[in-house]
């Protein structure tokens, strides 16, 4: 079944905002009570968004009308890309729990699922900006020149 640009262009964009928006909001929401950083699971909405968004907007939609759709989830995905290495660092180097990293506080222990959200976020902030990068390299070769086409 083939869907056709609109559509595509509109689901797209909604499941891009709405992955994004939950993925941010999974970072700052963490209360951490009883030292669970659970929220954080709420990156698998955001790791399908991006699936789903990207699947529908990576072809057959114009890539400069992608590009301008894109930019409201990128900054939400550079806020919890910023997060994620935040984690990333403070778990691999300094063998911190996720809760003492996002509340930046030594009060907190490990969760235990440390590993788990680390590769869901990396998973997560892979799945966008490798989504995006092919779009942009579209963008960039199909109207870098003098060519009117997409």
């Amino acid at each position: 079944m083939t869907i056709s640009s609109w559509p595509r262009l509109v689901i797209g964009t909604l499941a891009l905002m709405v992955g994004n928006t939950t993925g941010m909001f999974a970072w700052s929401i963490e209360t951490c009570t009883g030292d669970s950083a659970g929220s954080l699971w709420i990156g698998a909405i955001a790791l399908a968004g991006n699936v789903i968004g990207w699947a529908l907007l990576g072809r057959r939609v114009p890539s400069r009308l992608v590009l301008l759709v894109a930019f409201l989830p990128a900054l939400a995905a550079l806020s919890y890309t910023v997060s994620t290495i935040h984690l990333a660092v403070g778990y691999l180097a300094h063998g911190a729990g996720a809760c003492a990293i996002i509340k930046q506080t030594a009060e907190f222990g490990q969760d235990g699922r440390e590993p788990l959200f680390l590769a869901l976020w990396l998973l997560t902030c892979i799945s966008f900006w490798g989504g995006l990068a092919p779009v942009v390299l579209r963008a960039i070769r199909v109207h870098g020149g003098n060519s009117n086409g997409d």
